[in-house]
């Protein structure tokens, strides 16, 4: 089954919207939205364990792609691409790779640095530079924005047109990848034919110098410094910083659109001539828009905004309550009942702390901050001089466990988070670990674990296919690391579930990091062995287990072997 280049259509939904689960594709796809990785749905809202772009999720399982796809269809049958309000480059590099993955059955030649590049912007580098101005990013931003200028539109009009005009963008971005040899960083996405008139590059240019005339603006109040902010590995690190307010507003003819990239490539201005590192950058209330804040550092940088956000939120409630009795996020405005808390989050609406980007960035209140920017840019000020509270991430050994009665999932995100950034400052690509098998279990069941599941195994097929932590690592080496390559390169994860297994958060990052690889099971990568009667949880319930007694014997478990590798008796590995 495929779909006719001429047989999409989208459509648009707001942030945060869960897709209904579906058995059987419906010609229906949802794409950096619907909180599901499934048949239908790639979203990455909700993983804990990912970094990354959605495109890059896009490629990495064209199988739950081609799944959407309903039985029986003609190639002419509509097919609906579901894709959230204003559409980044992201979702629509996303919608445009899913859409040659449904037309031809393969994503196009040059996704690979595509993705690359849209990892970055996506974990917040600079989408252009003052150097080469005219990028992709660049150039489908400005289609964004002269789209949403155009008022005789409604905005699923707007948006709509944004993402055609996105994919032709895309694909002769990639074109000139393939033919030209040359990085996506290099080509100019304003010769696009039929897209860009002169005046387009003339607007990038005047762009600039709105940046420009922006520091030098006393009513922007700008202010150039140096701060001392905490990394993700303890201690701080002196960085340029720029705080300056109004300079994005909505509705401002004057309005910076690309300033976050602009300061973050100004080696003019910054001192050490290396560009702002910290951004702080206030947005006033005006004709119904909210007042905002983003408070945000490089994605290479290695520091840690988190305990900025907590500070924020804090200072957000107080005012909030010394405003209006009690902190009027938890109800809804108009009917007055409570309010169902963020995902993750203690609060419906609450400051968010970068967690899906490392910590690198910090936004206000979906609905806007009551914080003003003197109050904004003081907790910044303190926090950076360490006058507030920054504790730095710890994570406990993998022999020092901590389990408790729910997972945490900030917990799980951050190990995946502290492995992105500890491999992004070593500019780490880690060697291939050729394991076979690895058994991911909770501590409480080590005895278990070892002596019915790791033994067995080891003594069949030789412990150096064997991934088993107390066997596996060793002193001085990173162990995250090597888990985490171990997961990535197995041919078979063995998650041992019982109670405390889906009550550990080493458990559920390993799990995850799996699961990533093979949400659906169709792969057969993830094979669980079930200890005890356990309930599962939602994202790994697609994936039958396997019930083990340990008075089965191994012949039990070489039989479960057999079937999983698809043959009959002890399989050779």
């Amino acid at each position: 089954m495929s779909v006719a280049t001429n047989a999409f259509q989208y459509e648009f939904v707001p942030y945060g919207t869960q897709a209904a689960p579906v058995s059987k594709g419906d010609d229906r796809l949802f794409l950096d939205v619907g909180n599901a990785l499934a048949p239908g749905v790639i979203d990455t809202h909700q993983l804990a364990a990912h970094c990354g772009s959605v495109a890059r999720m896009v490629v990495q399982h064209c199988d739950l792609v081609v799944q959407s796809l309903r039985e029986g269809r003609l190639p002419a049958d509509p097919f609906t691409i579901v894709l959230h309000h204003w559409p980044d480059l992201d979702c629509v590099a996303s919608a445009y790779l899913a859409k040659e993955i449904l037309t031809s059955g393969a994503p196009p030649a040059g996704a690979g640095p595509l993705i690359q590049y849209l990892d970055a912007v996506d974990q917040g580098a600079a989408g252009l530079s003052q150097e080469n101005p005219y990028s992709l990013y660049a150039a489908y931003m400005l289609l964004l924005h002269d789209q949403a200028l155009d008022t005789g539109r409604s905005r699923n009009e707007q948006w709509t047109a944004s993402v055609q005009e996105g994919m032709q963008l895309l694909d002769f971005v990639l074109k000139q990848v393939e033919r030209q040899r040359v990085s996506v960083l290099d080509v100019d996405a304003f010769a696009c034919p039929g897209l860009f008139r002169p005046r387009d590059r003339a607007e990038i240019d005047n762009d600039l110098r709105r940046y420009r005339d922006s520091l030098a603006n006393p009513a922007k109040q700008a202010r150039i410094l140096e701060l001392e902010l905490p990394t993700h590995f303890g201690g701080s690190k002196r960085v340029p910083a720029l705080l300056i307010r109004d300079v994005q507003n909505p509705g401002d003819p004057n309005r910076c659109i690309f300033f976050k990239d602009w300061a973050r490539t100004d080696r003019l201005s910054a001192p050490g001539k290396s560009g702002f590192a910290a951004l702080s950058v206030f947005v006033s209330e005006s004709s119904g828009q909210p007042r905002r804040a983003i408070i945000s550092v490089t994605p290479n940088s290695t520091i840690t905004l988190k305990e900025l956000a907590v500070q924020l939120e804090r200072a957000e409630t107080a005012k909030r309550i010394e405003m209006h009795g009690d902190d009027d996020r938890l109800r809804d405005p108009t009917s007055g009942a409570a309010r169902a808390n963020r995902k993750g989050f203690d609060n419906p609406d609450p400051w968010y702390d970068g967690r899906g980007q490392n910590y690198t960035i910090i936004d206000a209140p979906r609905s806007g901050t009551v914080l003003t920017a003197d109050e904004v840019e003081t907790i910044f000020l303190q926090f950076a001089r360490g006058d507030t509270s920054t504790a730095m991430v710890s994570l406990p050994s993998p022999q020092d466990e901590c389990e408790s009665d729910g997972v945490d999932e900030d917990a799980v995100r951050r190990l995946s988070l502290s492995l992105h950034s500890w491999r992004t400052a070593q500019a780490h690509q880690p060697p291939p670990i050729h394991t076979d098998i690895f058994i991911s279990y909770a501590r409480k069941n080590l005895a278990w674990a070892e002596a019915v599941v790791y033994q067995p195994l080891a003594s069949q097929f030789g412990a150096d296919k064997i991934f088993f932590d107390r066997k596996s690592l060793h002193g001085g080496m990173n162990w995250l690391d090597k888990i985490a390559t171990a997961i990535a390169n197995c041919r078979v994860f063995v998650p041992l579930y019982s109670t405390a297994f889906f009550a550990s958060d080493f458990c559920q990052w390993e799990l995850q990091l799996a699961l990533l690889r093979d949400p659906t099971g169709r792969k057969r990568i993830v094979a669980p062995l079930v200890m005890e009667d356990v309930a599962l949880p939602t994202y790994c319930g697609l994936i039958q287990g396997e019930r083990l007694e340990a008075s089965e014997g191994p012949e039990r478990l070489f039989s479960v072997f057999a079937d999983i590798m698809g043959r009959k008796g002890c399989p050779e590995l």
